[in-house]
Formats: C-alpha cells, sequence, structure tokens
C-alpha cells in the first residue's frame, strides 16, 4: 500500500514538471518540461504577434504573458534535455495507473508491470501524438485520453492473476 501511494505521489510530482506550450507565432502546441514545478498545464502568448505591448494588456493578462515568457519562452532547460519529455509522461502515467490499481484492487505492482505499463503508454503515446498531431485538436485532451488507456492496461497487467494467486 505504501509504494502504490509512493507511486500516485511521484506520478502527480512528475506531472508538475509538464506543460503545453503554444506558439506564438503560429499556435502550435508543443510538451515541454517546466523548471520549476506548478499545476498550471496551458502556457500560451496573451499578446501573440500582435504590436501590443504589456502596458496595453489587463493585470491578469499580462500576468499570464510574463508566466508564458518566463516558462515557455525563456526556459533554462536545454532543448536536448526537452526531448526527455516523451519519456515522462507515458512514466507519469504508467506510475499513475499502476499506484491507483493496486490501491483499488490490492493488487502489487512491481517493476516489472510497471515496465510493461510505462512500454505500451510510450507506444500508445506516439500513435496518439501523430493522430493529435494531424487532426489539431488540443494536447490537453490528448493527455486525458492517454490517461484512460494506461488506466485500463494498468488494469489488465495487474489483475492478471499471480502464481500466488492460483494456489490459494
Amino acid at each position: 500500500m505504501k509504494i502504490a501511494i509512493a507511486e500516485i505521489l511521484l506520478s502527480i510530482f512528475l506531472f508538475t514538471f509538464i506543460g503545453i506550450g503554444y506558439d506564438r507565432e503560429f499556435g502550435e502546441p508543443t510538451f515541454f518540461i517546466k523548471y520549476k514545478p506548478n499545476f498550471k498545464l496551458i502556457y500560451s502568448s496573451q499578446i501573440g504577434e500582435s504590436d501590443l505591448t504589456l502596458d496595453d494588456l489587463s493585470k491578469e493578462n499580462r500576468q499570464k504573458e510574463q508566466t508564458y515568457v518566463n516558462f515557455y519562452e525563456n526556459s533554462p532547460i536545454s532543448d536536448e534535455f526537452q526531448n526527455a519529455i516523451i519519456l515522462i509522461i507515458p512514466l507519469l502515467f504508467s506510475l499513475f495507473s499502476s499506484g491507483l490499481i493496486s490501491l483499488l484492487f490490492q493488487k502489487k505492482s512491481t517493476f516489472k508491470s510497471i515496465g510493461i505499463c510505462f512500454f505500451l503508454n510510450l507506444i500508445i503515446f506516439y500513435i496518439l501524438g501523430i493522430f493529435y498531431w494531424n487532426s489539431g485538436w488540443n494536447f490537453s485532451h490528448m493527455l486525458l485520453v492517454l490517461g484512460l488507456i494506461s488506466y485500463f492496461i494498468s488494469y489488465f497487467i495487474l489483475k492478471k492473476p499471480t502464481k500466488l494467486d492460483r494456489v490459494n
């Protein structure tokens, strides 16, 4: 039970480091790693490519623009390290879903089961990424779909009876 709670807390902690940034010019979404944790997921420019300045914006929109610039445009994390996002997202969903299934059904998750979930989530993440990128849908919807699929993957992997279950 402690391991399941630790898996869930670790996945929530990892979630606070991912974001979806929308390009200032074209509005294309990209996943990125935030340099400090927070629960804000979507970052977009309030100015875009217009001739507006920060002084022209309301206080709320000015704060959103500054957050966008700080987290997305001027992030101190290198572009090479940003590529790790394709591993972090499937990992956090694997940890969260296996921890949740372990808590709900009193099943013990193992490194092997989490590894299988991670590998399947990685494949599904690529497939969903291609589908969502070409369809122009919102990436936050993709995360929701990936979370549901991850839950069912973990359910079927962890609900499979083990040798000890068959003996009893």
